[in-house]
């Protein structure tokens, strides 16, 4: 967290250090992005390879859910998570203003699951997700991944459980404040703030 705190690019992407990106990802999230300025959080597909970079399928969110993959994915996410942290690109201050990443510490026995917490609560907070319906990242599977805990977290620790409707609640009250604030403030959407131009240089890596 203090990283993500201590940078100063506009967006972040969380790419952990056993995996890598695809060469086109961060230009094709970035257009993705200038067409669709609406979305907070940039995701995609990736690749699964093994310890030798061997490749081993491709994992497409829109082929494996019924629910909506972009825009208000919130009912989509309590269902289980769907966004790949390390397929991301994430508006820093958005990340930052829900609280970032909650320490490992607190959640199920120290093992992971706080991406799933950022996703949820930044979806809590009404921001929309945009999805590129392609493979951007390579993502290592090891004997220990975290993804081959097949068992939901919440199923396991009611603690987890509490933690994160509690979050998102959190999440949504503080968002619908700012925006009833926002609202009064600017009664006129021709005076409110203009938004910075985005573009690659802009990016942070966590």
């Amino acid at each position: 967290m203090r990283a993500i705190e201590d940078t100063r690019g506009e967006f972040i992407v969380p790419l952990d250090s056993d995996d890598y990106l695809h060469p086109e990802a961060i230009a094709v999230w970035m257009q993705y992005r200038s067409e669709h300025p609406q979305y907070v959080v940039i995701y995609s597909g990736f690749y699964r390879v093994d310890t030798e970079n061997t490749m081993l399928y491709e994992v497409l969110p829109h082929q494996q859910r019924n629910e909506p993959v972009e825009g208000n994915i919130l009912a989509t996410l309590l269902n289980g998570n769907t966004v790949t942290a390390s397929t991301s690109l994430i508006e820093r201050a958005r990340l930052l203003e829900v609280g970032g990443y909650v320490s490992k510490a607190t959640l199920h026995n120290g093992r992971g699951h706080d991406d799933y917490f950022l996703m949820l609560r930044l979806a809590a907070a009404g921001y929309a997700f945009g999805y590129v319906a392609r493979p951007l990242l390579y993502y290592r599977d090891t004997p220990n991944s975290i993804s081959k805990d097949t068992i939901p977290f919440v199923a396991k620790d009611s603690t987890a459980e509490t933690l994160s409707l509690k979050q998102c609640i959190n999440s949504c009250s503080k968002r619908w404040n700012s925006q009833t604030r926002a609202k009064k403030q600017w009664p006129n959407s021709s005076k409110r703030p203009m938004r910075r131009s985005q573009n690659a240089n802009n990016i942070s890596r966590a």
